[in-house]
Parts: structure tokens; sequence; C-alpha cells
């Protein structure tokens, strides 16, 4: 990944291999800039599951690159919903909502929110 950043043209410009890379099992999440206070990440997933968890304070952007992934989203009152992307869908985790992603395979995604160092 390369980043170019320059203050005198009002430009950044990350640069990412497209293919998903990072390993054969695990999590792999790079920051490639930052919009709006908040990070824009390449994630890779291959073969692991998220643990349950929710963020207070900011909704959770994904843009889904290659592979397929499985979101489970819990509801306000306990139940939980399955969806599956795959490249090309975009999908918003509202503040608050219990979610955990499920990679079968690799995939890879842009996910952007407003929580540092995450």
């Amino acid at each position: 990944m390369t980043l170019s950043e320059n203050d005198s043209s009002g430009v950044s410009i990350a640069t990412f291999p497209i293919s998903a890379g990072g390993g054969d099992v695990g999590w792999h999440s790079v920051d490639l800039l930052s919009f709006n206070g908040g990070p824009v990440r390449h994630r890779t997933m291959a073969e692991v599951e998220a643990q349950w968890h929710s963020h207070s304070q900011s909704d959770e952007l994904f843009f889904f690159l290659s592979g397929e992934l499985e979101m489970d989203v819990r509801a306000k009152d306990g139940d939980a919903q399955t969806y599956v992307f795959r490249p090309g869908q975009m999908m918003m985790v509202h503040a608050g909502y219990e979610h955990r992603a499920r990679s079968c395979g690799i995939s890879s995604m842009i996910v952007m929110d407003a929580i540092a160092g995450g």
C-alpha cells in the first residue's frame, strides 16, 4: 500500500492491492486514509469469525471488494439476522447494534468508521 498526501493540492491518494491478500487464515486491517476524522481501512478476512461487538458512538460502513462475507446483526430485541455480501455491495451497521463478520474463504473490503485505533 502506498499513501500520497499533499495538503497544497487538497488531495490524499491511497493505492493498495485489490486482490484479497494477507494470509491464509485470520484478519488483516490496514489504515489507508482519514475521512472526516475517521479511518478508512482495507480489511482482509480469511477463514475467520469476529466476536459479537458494537460501537456505541459510530456507524460502521463496509464496501465489499472480493470474496463472500456473512454479517450477523443483532436487532434491539435480541433477534439476529444474517446478510451475505459479495463484491460491489455495501452495508452500514448503525451505532449501538451488535454485529459480527464471518468469512468462509478470503474476502476483502473497505471499512469506514469513527473508531480511533479500531
